[in-house]
């Protein structure tokens, strides 16, 4: 026979249940540190819709340069941005893992982040980081090494978008793909009709981060406004095409 009374019994289901309900209450817990940045400083939440952002919500820096977001629903996937007046502007993704920190310095935002508990944000900014590497050495090279660098470029982003293929980085970086015309078509309504034949290859439409990106907007822009011949039946044959997807 039990030697738990009944007013044990009451108090652990309490607890139990006040411990249940605080984890359900910080569904999202986003934690940010902006080392050297202003205290008391405002900083916002931002997100991407189309070709535009907007601001979610905002919070107050305080004296170690920290600030969180906490909700109790899933935020919506996709690229979002930490805004700082005073400094500038960082993205970052949020996909179905929405408890994680990024540490950083006011000095270099992105090059100095540091990031705990996202997978898919630590591989971010490593591709971020990358891009700048790539930059960097473009702005140093001659024609002949750019052609070099250009095919670097293109093997480490081909294989870092394989290695991310499963997640909502790979599928954004996939919208960023443009087809590479073949050297023996030289006609140039050969590689029109190539390029445009294999503009939608490997893209996902089906995952909810994609509308929240500047990816997609930028990529059906492109294909309506630069592809697609500026006439009505051309432009219909292409919305119809797009819908389909």
């Amino acid at each position: 026979m039990s030697d738990k009374s009944p007013m044990k019994l009451l108090l652990l289901i309490f607890t139990l249940g006040t411990f249940a309900i605080s984890w359900a209450q910080t569904t999202v817990n986003l934690q940010f540190q902006i080392l050297g940045s202003k205290e008391n400083e405002k900083v916002f939440l931002g997100y991407y819709l189309g070709s535009k952002s907007y601001m979610k919500d905002s919070a107050i820096i305080d004296q170690n340069g920290k600030f969180h977001f906490s909700y109790s629903d899933l935020l919506d996937e996709g690229v979002y941005l930490i805004v700082c007046p005073s400094v500038s502007y960082f993205e970052f993704l949020i996909d179905d893992d929405q408890q994680f920190e990024i540490i950083t310095k006011q000095s270099d935002l992105v090059g100095s982040a540091s990031i705990k508990g996202s997978v898919v944000n630590t591989q971010f900014f490593k591709y971020l980081n990358k891009i700048e590497s790539f930059k960097t050495l473009l702005e140093k090279a001659d024609s002949d090494q750019k052609k070099v660098i250009d095919k670097e470029f293109e093997s480490f982003r081909n294989n870092f978008i394989n290695a991310n293929k499963g997640n909502l980085l790979g599928k954004l970086l996939m919208f960023n793909q443009r087809p590479n015309i073949p050297e023996n078509l030289t006609d140039p309504t050969e590689q029109y009709n190539y390029y445009k034949s294999h503009f939608f290859d490997f893209k996902d439409f089906n995952f909810k981060g994609l509308v929240r990106s500047q990816s997609y907007h930028d990529f059906l822009t492109e294909y309506l406004e630069k592809i697609t011949y500026q006439t009505p039946d051309s432009l219909i044959k292409a919305c119809d095409f797009m819908l389909t997807k």
